[in-house]
């Protein structure tokens, strides 16, 4: 079991990388059209998105703390790109 937690890890690794990459893509369309960076109420849009989709066992509690971590984690990492 432990060998499939490690690829799980390093898959979730790969995940939070794969987004980093895509936001910076996105972060420049965004400022060469002069479109605010951020977005709240997408923001809003994605937590209830992935609280509908969401089968557990993670518990809505647990998707909430998830999803503001890796959004304020890569809103952080883009600011010292």
């Amino acid at each position: 079991m432990r060998e499939e937690i490690t690829a799980l890890d390093i898959r979730l690794v790969e995940t939070i990388n794969a987004r980093l990459r895509t936001v910076e893509k996105l972060r420049r369309y965004k400022a060469q059209h002069g479109i605010a960076l951020f977005d709240p109420d997408r923001e809003s849009w994605l937590l209830e998105h992935l609280t509908r989709t969401n089968n557990g066992p993670l518990s809505e509690g647990g998707l909430q703390e998830l999803v503001e971590f890796v959004l304020g984690l890569v809103k952080r990492e883009l600011a010292d790109a």
